[in-house]
């Protein structure tokens, strides 16, 4: 995730948990949107980024949705808050879903995309829809490198990317 990270660039963080990714992006001088719906890890992220006084802004206890009506999309906090360069996307089973509702922003500025997928259909579903909007995919198992102590059968990182 690093290597993508410069000063300056607009990082979503969606499903940002207790925002140890978050705080990463603002360590390396991202300007840092974090969403997270869960209450009780929003109340830590919160807590997380005062005690830090890193420049995170936290978007807490929303839904990001694929339409309007359901929640507001990834497309409408790209208006609000400017196109990013960098998303990582941790939703538990909703990650084609969420791109639904990102296809403008994901066709005209083209961010650099880390999406964890815990199922091999939505996995397929997510490499068909960002392949036809012209991302390279890399697949990285996740496994290797970080135990995983949840009872997941499936746990993989795509790494999307245009030329």
């Amino acid at each position: 995730m690093q290597h993508y990270l410069r000063p300056g660039i607009i990082v979503f963080d969606v499903g940002a948990g207790n925002g140890y990714y978050s705080m990463i992006a603002a360590l390396r001088g991202a300007r840092v949107v974090a969403f997270e719906p869960d209450a009780s890890a929003s109340a830590s992220l919160r807590r997380a980024v005062e005690l830090s006084g890193l420049p995170v802004r936290v978007v807490e206890d929303i839904v990001v949705g694929p339409e309007h009506g359901v929640g507001r999309t990834l497309d409408d906090y790209a208006k609000t808050y400017g196109n990013p360069g960098f998303v990582k996307i941790d939703v538990e089973g909703a990650e084609w879903s969420l791109l639904r509702g990102f296809s403008w922003t994901l066709a005209e500025s083209c961010p650099t995309l880390v999406i964890e997928t815990h199922d091999e259909l939505i996995e397929a579903d997510c490499i068909k829809l960002l392949s036809q909007m012209g991302y390279k995919i890399s697949i990285v198992q996740r496994r290797w490198w970080l135990k995983e102590y949840r009872p997941i059968k499936h746990n993989r990182w795509l790494v999307c990317r245009k030329n």
